[in-house]
């Protein structure tokens, strides 16, 4: 399959929650992030190209913790290797100052570097 990614990819060491800001339901856990983009593991499959108003709370450490709103486009989802969950892909929409704010701290201390 080819690999259509724009930004280097950085896999999370955090346990980050993602939710739905419409009704508050869990979404899934991050994955992996890059600038524009997110990987969830999720327990819904969800359609390529859905639209979805998400929102996550930043690790403790970083003090006060509001939440980061976004949204992001379904790009791809498919089964995991858990046969009860699945990998979301995830194209954020506009990021605003406060997303890029957060992954520059999450990329700088939370995540593995080097993913391919």
């Amino acid at each position: 399959m080819l690999d259509e990614r724009k930004h280097p990819r950085y896999s999370s060491v955090i346990y980050l929650k993602v939710f739905n800001r419409d009704h508050g339901g869990l979404v899934g856990h991050l994955v992996d992030i890059s600038e524009r983009g997110l990987m969830l593991v999720t327990e819904n499959p969800l359609e390529k190209g859905a639209r979805l108003r998400l929102q996550f709370t930043p690790p403790e450490e970083w003090g006060p913790r509001e939440p980061v709103a976004f949204e992001a486009e379904v790009r791809w989802c498919r089964p995991e290797a858990n046969p009860e969950l699945f990998d979301l892909g995830l194209l954020v929409l506009a990021p605003s100052a406060e997303f890029r704010q957060a992954m520059e701290q999450l990329t700088a201390g939370y995540v593995f570097t080097g993913v391919d």
